[in-house]
Formats: structure tokens, sequence, C-alpha cells
């Protein structure tokens, strides 16, 4: 070794002064002596620094046994070539060097991007969804404050349809399909839109347009339709595809039963926002589910989706777009109407009686 020793300053950080010091490699730790004092010993492998060691730059280094001391090096020392100190304490403390420091920060970022890689993964693969824990702790009665919200901009009082034997006639099929409220109270009504739609809101609310009951071949298809928004109320997905509009902090905020002023344009949110195909075929399943209950045949659901899929492929037919979007989130038409084959066959009574159906689709006048 060409250098036995060198000098710098040493701080023993109970006060500002710092001390001459005479720095020393020993076999197994820096030796620093201050006048007539007994010697430090530090040890290599405690050698600690905030920055990497250089030797082009000065020396400042401390030990993790010894909290608050501090030795400086300057690069430059008298009798010896320039860098030389730092160059062997890096050899006998390689943790000191540049390769190391970048060592340390390389495994936290890269344990924290696996971290991230592997939530990634099992988000994919379970098909969790934060909005959808969310949405199912948002209280009652801010989940009906912002149905009332969506259906007041979505369909105005003007647009809401009444009849006295149109109102009877839903009331019967929502009651065959929900008997008793067994997955709770649902409020069903019909309104006048341009599209051939029908769309969940929050708290259980559910618009049927007057273009999809003129659309309809019966009123099994009716029902099949309105079993599957059901679906999406019993599962909350229109709370939780407003949470993702909204954004979490917002969305918290409506855990907390504020937040109103944030409901302004969620009608139109709701309207634009397409469900997951995971959320569509829990909507579909639980369709199916209340079909069965209620004896209502599921065969003319697949129909109608049949009808409306040949109504969008038709580029002839002028079909809203508004409709062409929000149905290409579905699951494919063929794969639905395997589902709805697998599910078997149950005793069957219509949905409605012939007298209800006409009362239904004069609901509008």
């Amino acid at each position: 070794m060409t250098m036995l020793y060198t000098e710098g300053s040493f701080s023993d950080g109970r006060s500002a002064a710092t001390y001459p010091a005479r720095i020393a490699f020993g076999d197994d730790a820096l030796i620093i002596r201050l006048g007539g004092e007994a010697a430090h010993a530090w040890s290599y492998e405690g050698l600690q620094s905030s920055h990497p060691v250089h030797p082009d730059e000065i020396v400042l280094i401390g030990h993790g046994d010894f909290p608050g001391e501090r030795l400086q090096v300057n690069p430059v020392t008298d009798g010896h070539p320039p860098g030389e100190f730092a160059r062997e304490l890096i050899r006998r403390a390689p943790q000191l060097s540049r390769r190391a420091a970048s060592w340390r920060l390389f495994v936290p970022m890269a344990a924290a991007t696996l971290a991230l890689v592997l939530a990634g993964l099992w988000l994919w693969f379970t098909d969790y969804s934060l909005a959808q824990s969310m949405a199912r702790w948002i209280p009652e009665g801010v989940r009906d404050q912002m149905g009332r919200q969506v259906v007041a901009q979505l369909a105005p009082a003007g647009k809401i349809c009444h009849s006295e034997a149109g109102d009877a006639a839903l009331a019967a099929m929502a009651g065959r399909l929900n008997t008793d409220n067994a997955n709770g109270r649902f409020n069903i009504q019909v309104a006048r839109l341009k599209v051939i739609n029908a769309f969940a809101a929050p708290g259980r609310n559910i618009i049927i347009s007057d273009k999809l009951i003129e659309f309809a071949k019966s009123p099994d298809e009716v029902a099949g339709v309105l079993a599957h928004e059901m679906g999406h109320g019993i599962e909350t997905h229109p709370e939780a595809g407003i949470i993702r509009a909204l954004g979490i902090s917002t969305a918290i905020s409506v855990l907390m039963g504020g937040a109103s002023d944030s409901f302004a344009s969620i009608g139109a949110t709701l309207l634009q926002m397409n469900y997951s195909r995971k959320a569509e075929r829990e909507a579909d399943a639980h369709a199916l589910r209340l079909l069965r209950g209620a004896r209502i045949a599921p065969g003319p659901l697949a129909g109608f989706f049949k009808r409306i899929d040949k109504k969008i492929n038709d580029k002839a037919g002028g079909f809203s777009r508004t409709v062409m979007r929000i149905l290409s989130t579905h699951p494919a038409t063929g794969d639905r109407v395997r589902m709805i084959r697998q599910t078997g066959s149950w005793d069957t009574k219509p949905a409605l009686s012939e007298d209800e159906w006409q009362a239904l689709r004069k609901i509008c006048g």
C-alpha cells in the first residue's frame, strides 16, 4: 500500500468544533487519532456516507456505531497523489462507492416496481375494483340523492311517462322480478327518450326509454332488459362508475356524505360511461336468476339482443351512435345466447297479460 495515513478534520457531533485528525488504514478498521487522545477505530463495514465517495471530491463519512461523528478529508492531501485516500477507502469499504449507492437506490425502486406489477396482475386476474368496493360503502341517503339527480338530468319530469294502466303493468312486471323487494326497492320509470335504451342510476333507479318498449316484440323482452338493469343496481355498478369518473378524492367526500356539488353533471357522466365486460356479465347473471325466480322465459332476452346486434350492424339503419357505444361493452351476442342456453329451462309464464302489455306500450300516450 502506498499510503498508510493522511490528515483530515474530525467532529464529534456534540459541538460545532472540529479537530485535526490523523487517519490511517488498519487491517479491519479506519484508525483516527486526535492529538493525545486514544485512537478511534471505525470498522470498514460500518462506514457510511450521505453521498458516494469520489476521488475528486471531499470525503465526508460517518459510522453507524457512532451517530453524529463525522470525518472530512480533502481529495488533495500533502505528500500523496490526488484522490489516493478516497480510492483506498472505496477499496476497503466498497459500500461507499457510487456503484453501491446506485444499487441501494435501485433495489427499493425495483422492489416497488415489482410490487406494482404484481398488484396490477392481481387486480387483472381477480378483477378487483376499488371503485366497486367504495360504492358499497356509500350511505343509502347519498345513493338516493345521486339517483334523483341523474334521473332529473336525463329524464326531466316532463319526459317521464305515466298512465294508470301503464304504471300498474310496469309495477306488475317489477313485482314478478323482485318479489317482496327481495333485492332491494327499485324505482322504475318509463321516459320519452330518443334512443332505444334502458339504464340503471344510483340508488336502484332504472329508466326505460319508450323507444325500447316500442322496439320490443314481447313483454318478456322488456322483462329481460329490466332484469339486466336490476342486476347493475344490485351490484352498485352505477355508483362505482360515477366514482371512477369523479375521482377517488371526491368519492371519499361522497362516502362521508358530502360533495353534493359534484353531482351537478353525473347524469351526463353516467350516460357516457361504459361498464366493463365483467360488470355486464354480472348483470346478465342476475338477470337470468331473476327471470328464473319470476318464471319468465329467458329466450326472448337473447332474441332482443340479437335484433339489437343486427340493428347496430345495419349501416343503413341510422341506429343511434349512443346506443352503439353503450352496447359495445356488452359481451358478444353469441356468448350471451350460449350463456342463456346453458342456464337450462323452467316452467314459464308471460311477464304480462296481453292487456297489461298493451297498457305498457301506451304508457307514453
